[in-house]
């Protein structure tokens, strides 16, 4: 009689069959939230891709997050913002801050959230994001910050600090009597050129992460205090000597986790 190999048990000391040995490792398998998390593996690459493909349309309405605020900036009205006096052109979508050429001239533009209470706060998870782009690398000041910086509205804040055409990855907090700021010098970057500043904050684990370009550029540790600025971003530039500088910013994305009030 003919036995099919699948039928026939594993040894004479386990009567388990292939055919049956076969599905329980599958299941195991599927049943493993570890699978395919491996470096190269289908889940691990579909996790770390730049680009999440799916067919186009098809991210529908109930699939946006329940968590966050989420707003993208098109800057149609000034109404509900606070801005430099001149010095600003405004299209939709972004801005361009001119300092002219007299020296120490600041040029700003800045959002409060006082009522909307999405103002930063270091507790919560957030996320911003911008393209600018800088006119020299000599004689300013520039601040990139979801939230307050230590210059132009109120700490707390996070995200970056330009010195001449140095960037810096920042973080400013209330002290005791002043402003704290923390920075962490990023190289290979030239701000005159156009380029995507991130920022996110890792609330649970204490941490910041600072993107240029999609590339994690450096983290520091989250320094927290129980002041609020209620400030939601502020972008400026100063001039340092007589001389007209620039910054442009297009595509402003906030998203803010308004779980911790």
């Amino acid at each position: 009689m003919f036995t099919s190999w699948s039928t026939m048990p594993k040894s004479a000391t386990d009567n388990e069959t292939i055919e049956e040995a076969i599905a329980r490792i599958i299941e195991e398998h599927n049943d493993d939230n570890e699978s395919h998390l491996g470096v190269d593996q289908s889940l691990q690459s579909h996790k770390v891709s730049e680009i999440i493909d799916h067919l186009l349309g098809s991210l529908v309405a109930d699939k946006l997050s329940n968590r966050e605020f989420i707003f993208n900036f098109l800057f149609e009205s000034l109404d509900n913002y606070i801005c430099s006096a001149s010095g600003l052109n405004v299209d939709v979508g972004g801005f361009k801050l001119d300092t002219g050429s007299t020296i120490n001239t600041p040029r700003f533009m800045r959002a409060t959230s006082q009522y909307s209470r999405a103002y930063f706060k270091e507790d919560r998870e957030s996320s911003f994001q911008c393209f600018a782009y800088f006119s020299a690398i000599t004689n300013q000041l520039g601040y990139i910050t979801l939230g307050g910086n230590k210059e132009y509205g109120d700490p707390p804040g996070v995200g970056f600090k330009i010195i001449n055409g140095t960037l810096y990855a920042l973080e400013a907090v209330w002290g005791d009597p002043d402003f704290v700021e923390y920075t962490e010098e990023i190289t290979g970057v030239s701000v005159n050129s156009f380029h995507v500043y991130r920022v996110h904050v890792r609330a649970d684990d204490n941490e910041i992460d600072y993107y240029v370009d999609g590339v994690l550029e450096s983290t520091l540790d989250l320094h927290t205090s129980e002041d609020v600025g209620l400030q939601l971003f502020n972008i400026s530039i100063e001039n340092t000597a007589a001389e007209q500088k620039q910054l442009s910013v297009n595509g402003i994305f906030i998203g803010i986790n308004p779980n911790v009030i």
